[in-house]
Protein backbone atom coordinates (compact mmCIF):
# COMPACT_ATOMS: atom_id res chain seq x y z
CA UNK A 1 0.00 0.00 0.00
CA UNK A 2 2.81 1.75 1.10
CA UNK A 3 4.48 1.63 -2.56
CA UNK A 4 1.67 2.42 -4.25
CA UNK A 5 0.93 5.35 -2.36
CA UNK A 6 4.63 6.75 -3.03
CA UNK A 7 4.12 5.90 -6.98
CA UNK A 8 0.76 7.79 -6.95
CA UNK A 9 2.70 11.01 -5.19
CA UNK A 10 5.81 10.84 -7.72
CA UNK A 11 3.58 10.54 -11.05
CA UNK A 12 1.48 12.77 -9.75
CA UNK A 13 4.29 15.25 -9.32
CA UNK A 14 6.11 14.32 -12.69
CA UNK A 15 2.43 15.00 -14.79
CA UNK A 16 2.27 18.59 -12.88
CA UNK A 17 5.30 19.73 -13.48
CA UNK A 18 5.44 18.70 -16.93
CA UNK A 19 1.71 20.68 -17.44
CA UNK A 20 3.58 23.43 -15.52
CA UNK A 21 6.06 23.71 -17.63
CA UNK A 22 4.26 23.14 -20.62
CA UNK A 23 2.06 26.11 -19.64
CA UNK A 24 5.32 28.38 -19.88
CA UNK A 25 6.50 27.14 -22.87
CA UNK A 26 3.88 27.49 -25.28
CA UNK A 27 2.75 30.87 -23.52
CA UNK A 28 5.83 32.23 -24.45
CA UNK A 29 6.54 30.49 -27.85
CA UNK A 30 2.43 32.05 -28.52
CA UNK A 31 3.02 35.28 -27.31
CA UNK A 32 6.31 35.77 -29.40
CA UNK A 33 4.62 35.30 -33.07
CA UNK A 34 4.46 39.32 -33.06
CA UNK A 35 6.49 41.57 -31.00
CA UNK A 36 5.22 41.13 -27.21
CA UNK A 37 6.21 44.90 -26.13
CA UNK A 38 3.76 45.98 -29.58
CA UNK A 39 1.08 43.58 -29.23
CA UNK A 40 -1.08 41.60 -26.94
CA UNK A 41 -2.03 37.73 -26.75
CA UNK A 42 -5.76 38.63 -27.59
CA UNK A 43 -4.49 40.89 -31.03
CA UNK A 44 -2.02 38.03 -31.99
CA UNK A 45 -4.79 35.20 -31.41
CA UNK A 46 -7.52 37.24 -33.69
CA UNK A 47 -5.18 38.07 -36.59
CA UNK A 48 -6.10 35.27 -38.89
CA UNK A 49 -8.63 31.86 -38.42
CA UNK A 50 -5.09 30.03 -38.12
CA UNK A 51 -3.84 31.97 -35.57
CA UNK A 52 -7.34 32.14 -33.32
CA UNK A 53 -7.44 28.64 -33.18
CA UNK A 54 -3.58 28.00 -31.99
CA UNK A 55 -5.23 30.85 -29.28
CA UNK A 56 -8.08 28.22 -28.48
CA UNK A 57 -5.72 25.51 -27.79
CA UNK A 58 -3.27 27.74 -25.78
CA UNK A 59 -5.85 28.72 -23.74
CA UNK A 60 -7.34 25.06 -23.38
CA UNK A 61 -3.63 24.17 -22.64
CA UNK A 62 -3.02 26.86 -20.03
CA UNK A 63 -6.32 26.25 -18.18
CA UNK A 64 -6.39 22.64 -18.09
CA UNK A 65 -2.35 22.28 -17.22
CA UNK A 66 -2.48 25.50 -14.46
CA UNK A 67 -5.49 23.75 -12.77
CA UNK A 68 -3.78 20.06 -12.96
CA UNK A 69 -1.07 21.92 -11.14
CA UNK A 70 -3.30 23.86 -8.75
CA UNK A 71 -5.05 20.87 -7.55
CA UNK A 72 -2.16 19.20 -7.36
CA UNK A 73 -0.76 22.03 -5.04
CA UNK A 74 -3.60 21.72 -3.09
CA UNK A 75 -3.50 17.78 -2.23
CA UNK A 76 -0.14 17.80 -1.02
CA UNK A 77 -1.03 20.25 1.48
CA UNK A 78 -4.21 18.96 2.55
CA UNK A 79 -6.64 21.94 0.98
CA UNK A 80 -10.01 20.63 0.78
CA UNK A 81 -12.13 23.93 0.27
CA UNK A 82 -14.40 23.94 -2.38
CA UNK A 83 -14.87 27.80 -2.76
CA UNK A 84 -10.94 27.74 -4.08
CA UNK A 85 -11.94 24.91 -6.18
CA UNK A 86 -14.68 26.52 -7.58
CA UNK A 87 -13.10 29.75 -8.06
CA UNK A 88 -10.47 28.00 -10.03
CA UNK A 89 -12.55 26.20 -12.35
CA UNK A 90 -14.53 29.44 -12.69
CA UNK A 91 -10.74 31.23 -13.88
CA UNK A 92 -10.73 27.99 -16.28
CA UNK A 93 -14.52 29.04 -17.81
CA UNK A 94 -13.22 32.66 -18.39
CA UNK A 95 -10.34 31.57 -19.96
CA UNK A 96 -12.14 29.85 -22.95
CA UNK A 97 -14.76 32.13 -22.62
CA UNK A 98 -11.82 34.81 -23.78
CA UNK A 99 -10.44 32.82 -26.39
CA UNK A 100 -13.73 31.61 -27.89
CA UNK A 101 -14.55 35.53 -28.18
CA UNK A 102 -13.31 37.56 -30.37
CA UNK A 103 -11.28 40.82 -29.85
CA UNK A 104 -11.82 42.91 -32.23
CA UNK A 105 -12.88 46.34 -31.64
CA UNK A 106 -13.35 48.44 -34.75
CA UNK A 107 -15.74 45.04 -36.23
CA UNK A 108 -17.49 44.09 -33.27
CA UNK A 109 -17.26 46.04 -30.16
CA UNK A 110 -19.58 44.21 -27.89
CA UNK A 111 -18.39 41.06 -28.35
CA UNK A 112 -14.93 42.63 -27.68
CA UNK A 113 -15.29 44.46 -24.63
CA UNK A 114 -17.23 40.76 -23.31
CA UNK A 115 -13.60 39.27 -23.91
CA UNK A 116 -11.91 41.88 -21.91
CA UNK A 117 -14.42 41.14 -19.25
CA UNK A 118 -13.81 37.55 -18.87
CA UNK A 119 -9.97 38.13 -19.35
CA UNK A 120 -10.28 40.03 -15.95
CA UNK A 121 -12.12 37.82 -14.15
CA UNK A 122 -9.43 34.92 -14.96
CA UNK A 123 -7.27 37.02 -12.37
CA UNK A 124 -10.32 37.57 -9.86
CA UNK A 125 -11.14 34.14 -9.67
CA UNK A 126 -7.48 33.02 -9.88
CA UNK A 127 -6.52 35.76 -7.29
CA UNK A 128 -9.74 33.96 -4.71
CA UNK A 129 -8.05 30.72 -5.29
CA UNK A 130 -5.11 31.59 -4.60
CA UNK A 131 -5.25 34.18 -1.59
CA UNK A 132 -7.57 31.49 0.29
CA UNK A 133 -5.09 29.18 -0.44
CA UNK A 134 -1.87 31.35 0.77
CA UNK A 135 -4.43 32.03 4.42
CA UNK A 136 -4.73 28.08 4.84
CA UNK A 137 -1.07 27.83 4.78
CA UNK A 138 -0.59 30.81 6.93
CA UNK A 139 -3.05 29.60 9.83
CA UNK A 140 -2.01 26.06 9.89
CA UNK A 141 1.73 26.31 9.16
CA UNK A 142 2.70 29.56 10.75
CA UNK A 143 4.43 32.70 9.24
CA UNK A 144 5.13 31.82 5.68
CA UNK A 145 9.60 32.13 4.62
CA UNK A 146 10.61 35.36 3.12
CA UNK A 147 11.25 33.11 -0.47
CA UNK A 148 7.17 32.49 -0.68
CA UNK A 149 6.08 35.81 0.59
CA UNK A 150 8.92 37.76 -2.43
CA UNK A 151 7.19 35.16 -4.71
CA UNK A 152 3.52 36.10 -3.59
CA UNK A 153 4.62 39.83 -3.92
CA UNK A 154 6.60 39.47 -7.09
CA UNK A 155 4.02 37.88 -8.84
CA UNK A 156 1.56 40.91 -8.85
CA UNK A 157 3.58 44.03 -8.62
CA UNK A 158 5.52 43.04 -11.28
CA UNK A 159 2.85 42.62 -13.83
CA UNK A 160 0.89 45.88 -12.03
CA UNK A 161 3.86 48.08 -12.31
CA UNK A 162 4.42 46.57 -15.89
CA UNK A 163 0.98 47.18 -17.05
CA UNK A 164 1.26 51.15 -15.50
CA UNK A 165 4.08 51.84 -17.44
CA UNK A 166 3.85 49.40 -20.91
CA UNK A 167 -0.10 49.41 -21.07
CA UNK A 168 -1.61 45.64 -21.26
CA UNK A 169 1.34 43.73 -24.01
CA UNK A 170 1.98 40.77 -24.58
CA UNK A 171 4.78 41.14 -22.06
CA UNK A 172 2.63 41.99 -19.08
CA UNK A 173 0.10 39.16 -20.05
CA UNK A 174 2.92 36.21 -20.02
CA UNK A 175 4.38 37.49 -17.26
CA UNK A 176 1.38 36.88 -15.45
CA UNK A 177 0.95 34.00 -16.73
CA UNK A 178 4.72 32.74 -16.36
CA UNK A 179 5.02 34.34 -12.48
CA UNK A 180 1.63 32.48 -11.49
CA UNK A 181 3.24 29.23 -12.32
CA UNK A 182 6.48 29.51 -10.91
CA UNK A 183 4.25 30.67 -7.89
CA UNK A 184 3.28 27.43 -7.56
CA UNK A 185 6.78 26.05 -7.86
CA UNK A 186 7.96 27.65 -4.97
CA UNK A 187 4.73 27.21 -3.10
CA UNK A 188 5.50 23.50 -3.71
CA UNK A 189 9.39 23.69 -2.83
CA UNK A 190 7.79 25.32 0.44
CA UNK A 191 5.51 22.28 0.98
CA UNK A 192 8.72 19.59 -0.04
CA UNK A 193 10.71 21.65 3.64
CA UNK A 194 7.74 20.46 5.42
CA UNK A 195 7.89 17.25 4.13
CA UNK A 196 3.88 17.09 3.18
CA UNK A 197 4.90 14.65 0.50
CA UNK A 198 2.16 12.05 1.42
CA UNK A 199 -1.44 13.79 0.28
CA UNK A 200 -3.48 10.45 2.04
CA UNK A 201 -1.89 11.14 5.78
CA UNK A 202 -3.36 13.89 7.70
CA UNK A 203 -6.45 15.33 7.23
CA UNK A 204 -5.89 18.78 9.56
CA UNK A 205 -7.15 20.96 6.77
CA UNK A 206 -10.05 23.41 7.66
CA UNK A 207 -12.68 22.63 5.49
CA UNK A 208 -14.86 26.10 4.28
Amino acid sequence: MKKRRTKYIASSAIFASVSIGFVIVYTLMFGTNMPPMEFNLSYIGNMSTGYWIRFIIWGAITATCVTTYFLYTFRRANFENKRAVRALILSDICIMLTVLTPWVPEVVPILSKLHTYYAILIVVFATLALLMFVKYMWEVNGKLPRYVVFALVTTYVLPAVSLYFMGLNGFVEMSIVVLVSLLFVVLNIYLTSLHKDDPITENDNKKK
